[in-house]
Formats: structure tokens, C-alpha cells, sequence
């Protein structure tokens, strides 16, 4: 989820962008400015730094975890390709 302060923080960014003319309906547009952007970054499924590093390390973890099972499994696949030493008896 996004960060409310944030949210606050670009939508006083664009507001302070805006002509002398458009800031008299300060609270009305104030009030829909922060409803739209936080509509559009909610479409967008964006989210939190911390967020997206937890799920990087978790990501990380697995991999190293695949790779480790996919070496025992060729390791196991060698190991029983390789002819047996016991002779047949004819």
C-alpha cells in the first residue's frame, strides 16, 4: 500500500504547479487530487519499497533453493545412468 504522506506530499507538488486561478477551489480540488492519484497507483498495483525488498529476498531464497535440489537431482539422474558393477551371470 502506498504511503499516505507520500500521497499527500505529490499531490501538494502538483497543486503548487497549478495557475493562481485554479488554487481558490483549493480543498474540493485538493480532495479529488489525492482520490485520483490514489485510484491511479492503485490500478497500477505498485508497492512499497519495503514491500518489493521482502519480496526480492524471498525470491532469492527460492532460487537458491531450486538450483541446490535441481544439482541433487542430476547428481541422482548420474547416479543411476552408470552401469552397475555386478557382473551377469550367464
Amino acid at each position: 500500500m502506498i504511503d499516505p504522506s507520500k500521497l499527500d506530499a505529490l499531490a501538494k507538488s502538483v497543486y503548487e504547479h497549478l495557475p493562481s486561478s485554479v488554487k481558490n477551489i483549493k480543498e474540493d480540488l485538493s480532495s479529488h487530487l489525492k482520490g485520483a492519484l490514489q485510484h491511479a497507483l492503485e490500478k497500477m498495483e505498485m508497492v512499497s519499497r519495503e514491500e518489493f525488498d521482502v519480496q526480492s529476498q524471498l525470491l532469492s531464497n527460492c532460487k537458491i533453493q531450486i538450483d541446490g535440489l535441481q544439482k541433487r537431482l542430476d547428481d541422482l539422474e548420474k547416479s543411476q545412468k552408470k552401469p552397475s558393477k555386478i557382473k551377469k551371470i550367464k
